[in-house]
Order: structure tokens, then C-alpha cells, then sequence
């Protein structure tokens, strides 16, 4: 039987989360029903912060190191596509009409 403790709790989302991805060792970014992407510190709990905003639900995240892009999947079909380094968002793409529920990287 595996055994399960509880570490840390993480409080910030006011509804379901429905997006988890990882930035790197310590940081991880959640997005959800409130519409809020937040950025984890979890060695410092204290330093994270909402570091975008949508007006539709978010179902995906996807953290693109090499240009340290997040991109925002939403429930409209929307994709956010946030410079983490400048803090906004680049580019809109707005070429699906329903939930994107993943991205994946291929290369």
C-alpha cells in the first residue's frame, strides 16, 4: 500500500483547476474556472502570482522553455500565448471553436 502525506497546500483558485504544466524544478503554473493562470513558487510559497487572466475558463497549459512562452488553452477554442519575460500577452489564435483540451510539442 502506498502511503500518502500531505506537504504543502496550495490556496489561490476559487474553482476547479483543470490545468497543471511545469516551468521547471520548482515552479509549476495552474489555470482553471476562475480564469486565473498562477504561477507556483514552491520553495517559496509566498512569491507565487497570478500571472494572466482570461475571460473563458482554461482547460490547458503549456510552458514553451526555449522562448519561456506559456500558452492558454480555453473553453471558447482561444489560445493565449503569454511572454513570461515581458509579463503580457504576445498573440491571440483564435482558430478553433471548441475546448482545447492539450497541447503537445513535437520535433
Amino acid at each position: 500500500m502506498i502511503k500518502i502525506a500531505k506537504k504543502n497546500e496550495l490556496t489561490g483558485h476559487i474553482a476547479p483547476i483543470y490545468a497543471l504544466c511545469v516551468e521547471e524544478e520548482n515552479f509549476i503554473y495552474s489555470g482553471g474556472v476562475d480564469r486565473q493562470v498562477i504561477r507556483w513558487d514552491l520553495e517559496h510559497l509566498n512569491n507565487s502570482k497570478i500571472i494572466s487572466k482570461s475571460t473563458e475558463a482554461i482547460y490547458s497549459l503549456f510552458h514553451f522553455a526555449e522562448n519561456n512562452y506559456l500558452f492558454v488553452g480555453t473553453s471558447t477554442g482561444k489560445i493565449h500565448v503569454v511572454d513570461i519575460n515581458q509579463k503580457k500577452e504576445i498573440k491571440l489564435l483564435k482558430n478553433h471553436t471548441d475546448k482545447i483540451f492539450d497541447f503537445k510539442l513535437f520535433e
